[in-house]
C-alpha cells in the first residue's frame, strides 16, 4: 500500500467518526395530539402539503395506532423505544428501556450532538435517555427548546440542522395539542395547518442539503390521538377510544414506496425497529415489527 492510499485511507476513517452523516439519517418528526379525522382522514382539507405533494412522494399507514397510554410521554415512549409504558405526563419519570438515541450512540460510538429532541414541551427532555442499565446518560440525545412555538421549535431545528447535521432527530410540534386542551378548535386547525407547511419544509430542506439529500428518511406521525365525538370531544385524550389511539404516519425516504398506501394495522412501537433497521443497529427482541416491506 502506498503513502498517498494510506492517506485516503485515515482520512476517511477520520471523517467517518466526526461526521456520522455519511450513512444513513432519520427524522421523526411529531404533531402532538392530531386525530386521524383531521389528519389523512380529511386527506388534504387541512393538511394540503403532506397530502398533495409529500404523500405521492412516499408511503402512508391508514390503520397505524397508539394502542397503549395515549399521552405524550408514552406515546413518545413508545415511538422512541419500541416498548408500551404507563408514564407520568409531565416529564419526571424517564423509560425505563433504552432510546433509539442510546442504542445508536453506543453501538455507533457517536457524540450526543449526533442525536437531538426538538421540542415545544421542556418534558419531552425526558425522552433524551432512560434509566436502562449500561445505557442512560452517558449516551443521551442532546435537547433544543421551541418555547411551546412551533415557529420557534423550527428555527431551533434549523439551527441545529446546520450547526451539526446531526443522523437522528425527533422535532415535536406542540401547538396543536395546546389548543386542543385551551378548547380552540379553530387554533386546532391552524396550527395543524401551520405544521403541516413546517414539515413541508423540512422534506425541502433535507433535499437541498447534500448531506441529507437521498440518504434521510423521514416520518411524520402523532404521539396520540384526541377523544371522538362520542367520547367527549377534540378537547382531550387519554383513552382507548377511536379517537385517541387512530393515528397518522406518512414514511418518505429510499426504503420506502412512492404514492402507496398500507391499511394493514401497525402501531407505534413498529417505529423502533424499522429505524433500527434503517440505521443498521442491533435491537433486543421486542414486540414490534419493521415496517419496511409491509404489504401495500
Amino acid at each position: 500500500m502506498n503513502y498517498i492510499s494510506r492517506i485516503l485511507i485515515c482520512v476517511i476513517i477520520l471523517l467517518q467518526f466526526v461526521c456520522p452523516i455519511f450513512g444513513q439519517n432519520v427524522f421523526i418528526a411529531v404533531i402532538d395530539g392530531v386525530r386521524y379525522s383531521e389528519a389523512f382522514g380529511s386527506e388534504g382539507k387541512y393538511m394540503p402539503h403532506m397530502w398533495n405533494k409529500l404523500r405521492p412522494q412516499g408511503t402512508i399507514y391508514t390503520n397505524f395506532r397508539n394502542d397503549g397510554h395515549t399521552a405524550t410521554i408514552s406515546g413518545h415512549v413508545a415511538l422512541m423505544t419500541g416498548t408500551r409504558q404507563k408514564l407520568i405526563n409531565d416529564g419526571t419519570q424517564r423509560s425505563s428501556h433504552p432510546t433509539l438515541f442510546e442504542y445508536f450512540r453506543k453501538q455507533k460510538t457517536l457524540p450526543e450532538k449526533s442525536c437531538y429532541v426538538v421540542s415545544g414541551k421542556t418534558k419531552l427532555e425526558a425522552l433524551t435517555y432512560s434509566t436502562a442499565a449500561d445505557y442512560g446518560s452517558k449516551y443521551r440525545a442532546s435537547f433544543s427548546y421551541g418555547k411551546k412555538n412551533d415557529i420557534e421549535t423550527w428555527k431551533e431545528l434549523v439551527d441545529v440542522m446546520t450547526k451539526h447535521h446531526p443522523p437522528l432527530v425527533l422535532v415535536t410540534f406542540v401547538e396543536t395539542d395546546l389548543n386542543g386542551h385551551g378548547d380552540n378548535w379553530k387554533g386546532y386547525l391552524r396550527t395543524l395547518q401551520r405544521a403541516d407547511s413546517l414539515v413541508n419544509l423540512l422534506w425541502e430542506r433535507i433535499q437541498a442539503d447534500s448531506i441529507y439529500k437521498n440518504s434521510t428518511t423521514l416520518f411524520v406521525t402523532s404521539d396520540h390521538g384526541r377523544h371522538d365525538d362520542e367520547h367527549g370531544g377534540f378537547q382531550d385524550h387519554g383513552c382507548s377510544c377511536e379517537g385517541c389511539q387512530h393515528i397518522m404516519l406518512l414514511a418518505l425516504g429510499p426504503k420506502f414506496k412512492p404514492n402507496a398506501v398500507v391499511s394493514d394495522s401497525s402501531s407505534q412501537i413498529d417505529l423502533t425497529p424499522t429505524i433500527a433497521q434503517i440505521l443498521g443497529l442491533t435491537l433486543p427482541r421486542l414486540s414490534g415489527k419493521s415496517l419496511i416491506n409491509s404489504k401495500k
